[in-house]
């Protein structure tokens, strides 16, 4: 898994803004993880291998290029 908490913490610290003590107590807290745990269970149910996935009328686009998602669009609208 890449996103060790470790790694999440050392990523955060690049952003402005983060408090990476709080984010470090919260991810060790782990309030969320079921939650987190959920989501990821969903996707890969759905076929969600990468992110940006992007999904018209529930069926999986392949991937986000303006002419694919488009395509899409035009197919769920027929």
């Amino acid at each position: 898994m890449w996103a060790s908490k470790a790694r999440l913490v050392e990523l955060a610290g690049n952003v402005d803004g983060i408090d990476t003590a709080k984010l470090r107590s919260c991810l060790d807290a782990g309030t969320n993880a079921a939650k987190v745990d959920t989501g990821e269970t969903q996707a890969t149910k759905a076929g969600v291998n990468s992110t940006p996935s992007v999904f018209v009328n529930g069926v999986l686009t392949g991937d986000y290029s303006a002419a694919t998602v488009s395509a899409a669009i035009d197919r769920a609208l027929k």
